[in-house]
């Protein structure tokens, strides 16, 4: 089993995080700062009548609690964890990407996704709307 977590000075630090924020800083020095402020800043360019087609990949469930979203898929947390534990998540989300088609996106750390077809889908079917800090909002291209 891979190890998840990494000692960092002092803290223990989830993985994914350590990795990225070596290559993109923090906007604060506060992880519940920086969610709220992506949770902020992303979600409001996101309209009222879309927050019910809001797909969020391995944010964290505080990030849907402050943008004031209901996920709109059973699998909406630590992804790439369940995905890898049991691979049959992975497919289920990727059908879902393909069939469901929700309007919106937000990914944390696009770096650590492992799965080609969930960034095939990203990529062909979503354009990137903004970034804050790990996180990217997409959009459902107009076809």
């Amino acid at each position: 089993m891979a190890n998840y977590f990494v000692q960092s000075e002092s803290n223990i630090v989830h993985y994914s995080k350590k990795l990225y924020s070596q290559s993109h800083p923090a906007k604060t020095s506060d992880v519940y700062s920086d969610i709220y402020y992506s949770a902020k800043q992303l979600s409001s360019q996101i309209p009222d009548e879309d927050k019910d087609s809001v797909y969020c990949y391995d944010i964290s469930a505080t990030w849907l609690l402050q943008a004031d979203i209901m996920p709109c898929f059973k699998i909406f947390i630590l992804q790439e964890w369940w995905s890898e534990m049991y691979p049959e998540f992975g497919r289920q989300i990727n059908q879902m990407m393909l069939e469901k088609q929700p309007k919106w996106v937000v990914i944390h750390n696009i770096d650590i996704v492992n799965s080609k077809q969930f960034m095939n889908i990203i990529n062909n079917n979503y354009e990137l709307v903004d970034e804050y800090s790990y996180d990217r909002l997409y959009k459902l291209k107009t076809q």
